[in-house]
């Protein structure tokens, strides 16, 4: 495609561009304009780096992004994450947004039926089980 040149400029890069002022609205353009399948290099190295990605001023915007537009499998990993460091990202300022937008994605995202045990898994990190 048209911007071919462009995925495969950002990928070997990615999660360090996701943490980049400029880089990281580049990514969020390509996760609004393409196939999740087609940026899937793009994607990988964020998704297994959302735990420290969240926490960045830039980055967790393209985190949140994935949350809404990415794969099911790049969203049902980033709630994991989440989900094994919940308190600590929802005490902090900028990750806290990236909690919010995996509550959102499990439970009214459009693939919120998929989500039913990662949501689960999700209040019972946060409530506490009993």
């Amino acid at each position: 495609s048209e911007v071919d040149f462009v995925i495969q400029a950002v990928a070997p890069r990615a999660a360090e561009m996701a943490s980049h002022m400029y880089g990281c609205r580049i990514i969020q353009r390509l996760l609004e304009n393409c196939e999740p399948l087609s940026i899937s290099e793009v994607l990988e190295p964020i998704v297994e780096a959302s735990d420290q990605l969240s926490k960045d001023k830039h980055a967790n915007y393209v985190v949140q992004c994935i949350l809404e537009r990415g794969r099911l499998q790049d969203k049902i990993r980033i709630v994991e994450i989440v989900t094994a460091n919940v308190l600590e990202l929802a005490k902090n300022k900028v990750s806290s947004n990236v909690v919010e937008r995996c509550f959102e994605a499990t439970t009214v995202g459009p693939d919120s039926a998929e989500l039913v045990n990662e949501r689960t898994a999700l209040m019972s990190a946060v409530l506490g089980s009993s």
